[in-house]
């Protein structure tokens, strides 16, 4: 009797620690994969791969038979093999990363990012199809710019390599979160008198190896007012410093300016101007065009394309004109996915993520300037105005039909190099306006309007 007693015991007890242990996989695997869908990327592959209406394989044949006559970047260079060396040290040298993201995955680390070790990444000297020099790098600050085929390059020259621009980023269409999106919000900064880097896509050639079919993008140089029907002017980036203030974190090109009078001049006045606005001697509309920037920003809304609107992502054009600095947005990121609800509720959905609009969202992209109380509601004014304008379907439906063999072309671009990504999803952007006009119209009376 004792014994069986005791074996019955040890059975309780093995059924005990079996359904403890189960307990504890279904805990920690439930946040594995929360904290898993927590990451953009992870979010962005798997949401477009459920939303796909179309069968991967399908997509790829698509680009396949469609991305064809691209114009062509032919370059031979000796000693490419040093761009594979370079990714293989920045995979060597980032090995916590991934480490740590797998940590905070199992919830043994708050926080699933360390900086990334980026090397120096110098140009190689060689010619292209012309025997024309030309300079090639790699580029990119993030390592989705090389865990493909087709990393990231930029390429330079001193004749004109694309569309008259003589300085280009290549990406894979997925470092670009698909490209067309990219490319749909440049459309309607063009359409709305604003810088649009030129882009689209092409067929890289390097050393006789057809490396694929990447989205290009102008980067800018001082020719960048004459590609855009402007005087040339100084090009910049700014950081944002606590407090409202400013400073130049790059100039483009910084050798030229210093060597060419007028350029050198343009500086020295930037300059001036950004010591008396860290110093509240001015706010930011005598340095920033406040027409310009509405505009950005009522388009940024239109697309929930916030991350372009952050001023580290943002290259500042200085237009001899006004004297005023020009926003050139890019990188919108205005397409991925969240999950939709928590697993307690059920199983995690997916959806086209749209930003709640309202008055938090519509603050946090201007609320690093200083404005003072008329330059503030002169911007309230203007993006109330272009928000009333954008939120008209037959406002989208005007572009979509403008740019809708363009849009064609890089969709069917990006299915042949990415085709996980879904197709171009023209409610999301309706989707937008039905928000914005919720906002204009419920949650804003009166003077409120875009207000405290």
């Amino acid at each position: 009797m004792d014994i069986k007693r005791e074996v019955n015991r040890k059975k309780y007890i093995w059924r005990f620690i079996l359904l403890v242990t189960f307990v504890t996989f279904l805990f920690v695997f439930k946040l594995f994969v929360i904290r898993y869908l927590e990451d953009f990327y992870n979010r962005q592959e798997i949401g477009h791969y459920l939303k796909s209406e179309l069968e991967t394989e399908i997509k790829r044949n698509i680009g396949k038979d469609s991305c064809i006559n691209l114009q062509q970047i032919t370059i031979e260079v000796k000693g490419t093999d040093k761009f594979q060396r370079i990714i293989d040290s920045i995979y060597a040298k980032n090995y916590q990363y991934d480490m740590d993201k797998f940590l905070y995955y199992l919830g043994l680390k708050d926080n699933q990012f360390n900086n990334l070790l980026m090397p120096k990444m110098d140009y190689l000297k060689g010619t292209d199809g012309k025997g024309d020099d030309v300079w090639i790098k790699l580029a990119g600050g993030q390592l989705d710019h090389f865990d493909s085929h087709m990393p990231t390059y930029r390429i330079k020259s001193k004749k004109p390599i694309i569309e008259g621009c003589k300085k280009v980023n290549l990406f894979h269409p997925k470092a670009r979160n698909g490209a067309v999106n990219e490319s749909f919000s440049l459309f309607l900064l063009k359409e709305n008198g604003l810088i649009a880097l030129k882009n689209g896509n092409v067929t890289l050639i390097l050393n006789h190896d057809t490396i694929g079919a990447y989205y290009y993008q102008e980067h800018p140089t001082l020719s960048l007012g004459a590609h855009h029907n402007r005087e040339n002017g100084v090009v910049i980036r700014l950081k944002h410093l606590n407090g409202k203030r400013l400073r130049i974190a790059n100039i483009y090109q910084s050798k030229k300016v210093n060597k060419t009078l007028i350029f050198r001049e343009q500086l020295d006045h930037i300059e001036k101007m950004i010591s008396k606005y860290n110093a509240r001697e001015i706010d930011a509309s005598e340095i920033f065009s406040i027409r310009k920037l509405a505009k950005l920003w009522s388009i940024v809304n239109l697309v929930n394309g916030y991350h372009g609107a952050e001023i580290r992502n943002m290259y500042f054009y200085f237009n001899p004109e006004d004297s005023l600095l020009e926003p050139v947005a890019r990188e919108f990121s205005n397409i991925y996915f969240d999950p939709a609800g928590s697993f307690s509720e059920g199983p995690p959905l997916y959806y086209l993520k749209v930003k709640r609009f309202n008055r938090k969202e519509y603050r946090k992209i201007f609320d690093v300037y200083y404005l003072s109380d008329k330059s503030e509601s002169l911007l309230r004014y203007l993006i109330n105005t272009d928000l009333q304008e954008f939120t008209e379907k037959s406002y989208l439906e005007s572009i979509f039909k403008k740019y809708s063999n363009e849009l064609k072309s890089i969709q069917q671009c990006t299915y042949k190099e990415y085709p996980i990504f879904s197709s171009f999803d023209k409610n999301h952007f309706y989707d937008n306006q039905d928000l914005i006009r919720k906002f204009l119209i419920d949650e804003v009376s009166g003077e409120e309007k875009l207000g405290n």
